[in-house]
């Protein structure tokens, strides 16, 4: 597979589609429930979720490769079962992952030929922070190993993971809808990890554009009276705040 990403990146840099990567926009929700903020957006707050695939969270417990960007996680796609690696960079550092980079999505997931993989890469923001991610996911299909050989290479490449360490977080309910948030299609999903709601709003732009869309959802949102975190940041990291861990649980 890193062959095939390295051809790609010949390619990216003789043509200049940089500012065409898709920038995934979130917001990390404080309100009450789901429910209540459907309705504050003036969406019908009965309505059914199009998808309800619960998702586990893995780590060490207590957890530790998270607060370096590595998470582990498995989830439900039309069906079925796969596993997903995924890795947050950041882009200002001397090593940003420019391996990684890569251009051509289908339905939202990259597809590189001859590898059964699906690696997808995508900026990502919450807040004023904004990172590099690149993730791995494969179809459980039955096979007794979580992770895939390739999934292994990618995670190490980031750092060691002693994956026998690794512990499931959940079955936790992850219910989504579809909204249209001043005229952009988003996607509102909430993990439930016991008493939590850990709602987050999902819209995708592309890069060139996505601080003048970000600004006026935020404005938005704010008028709607939706509750943001005081921190924006992943559901997982607010996961693992919720249960009582923190960054003092990193691993040396």
């Amino acid at each position: 597979m890193l062959r095939h990403l390295l051809i790609v990146l010949s390619l990216f840099a003789l043509c200049p589609l940089g500012k065409f990567f898709k920038l995934s926009l979130q917001w990390a929700i404080y309100d009450t429930d789901p429910q209540t903020v459907l309705r504050k957006l003036g969406e019908n707050s009965t309505q059914e979720p199009y998808k309800k695939a619960p998702i586990t969270y893995y780590n060490t417990n207590p957890p530790s490769y998270i607060w370096d960007g590595l998470m582990f996680r498995i989830k439900t796609r039309r069906g079925e079962e796969l596993s997903a690696v995924k890795a947050h960079f950041d882009p200002s550092a001397s090593d940003a992952p420019e391996r990684f980079l890569w251009n051509q999505e289908v339905d939202g997931n990259t597809i590189i030929p001859d590898v059964p993989e699906r690696f997808r890469c995508v900026w990502d923001r919450y807040g004023n922070d904004i990172s590099f991610a690149c993730q791995i996911q494969s179809l459980l299909a039955g096979r007794k190993e979580l992770w895939t050989d390739e999934q292994v290479r990618f995670a190490e490449r980031c750092q060691s993971v002693t994956w026998g360490d690794l512990v499931g977080f959940g079955l936790n309910p992850n219910p989504k809808w579809r909204l249209n948030v001043t005229g952009h299609r988003a996607v509102m999903d909430d993990v439930q990890a016991g008493l939590f709601h850990l709602m987050e709003l999902e819209v995708k732009a592309f890069k060139y554009e996505g601080e003048e869309v970000y600004q006026n959802i935020s404005t938005y949102l704010g008028e709607r009276g939706i509750v943001l975190c005081y921190k924006q940041e992943p559901k997982t990291v607010r996961l693992f705040h919720a249960i009582g861990y923190d960054r003092s649980y990193r691993l040396v």
